[in-house]
């Protein structure tokens, strides 16, 4: 399967997470896959999950140059991942939910195709917002 440039996307709320960032980043490499991580991104002696505002903007600039993504984990559950998923499918990127299980237990690349691009825009906001009951509660 050509996936071309693949954006990495999931929850990044601990030093944890975004470690899983890099280990997933290497082993797609190894499969002959280019990646774009977010969490690879230098950001001096803060963390990631410190600075969302400047994670976001750095991300979706990282997200534009890429044909996929894959969602990693919780995604549904990160505010951060329902945006990168609204921006995958306004610019007609292919978006793919990856078993991370498969990939770091049995090195292997299983993804499924999310076919969200089959909603108008504002279905799909409502669709994205119904998949974090937590936001809708916050609003």
């Amino acid at each position: 399967m050509t996936y071309g440039t693949i954006y990495l996307s999931g929850p990044m709320n601990t030093t944890e997470d975004e470690s899983l960032f890099g280990v997933v980043a290497e082993k797609l490499k190894v499969h002959g896959l280019e990646t774009r991580n977010p969490a690879g991104v230098e950001w001096g002696t803060t963390e990631f999950a410190q600075l969302p505002a400047e994670g976001m903007r750095v991300g979706m600039t990282e997200l534009a140059q890429c044909e996929s993504i894959f969602l990693m984990g919780e995604w549904r559950n990160a505010r951060g991942c329902i945006a990168e998923v609204f921006m995958s499918a306004l610019i007609g990127a292919k978006i793919y939910e990856l078993d991370l299980g498969e990939l770091l237990d049995n090195d292997v690349v299983r993804a499924r195709e999310v076919d969200i691009n089959r909603y108008n825009a504002s279905d799909m906001v409502i669709y994205l917002l119904s998949q974090q009951a937590s936001f809708l509660q916050e609003g």
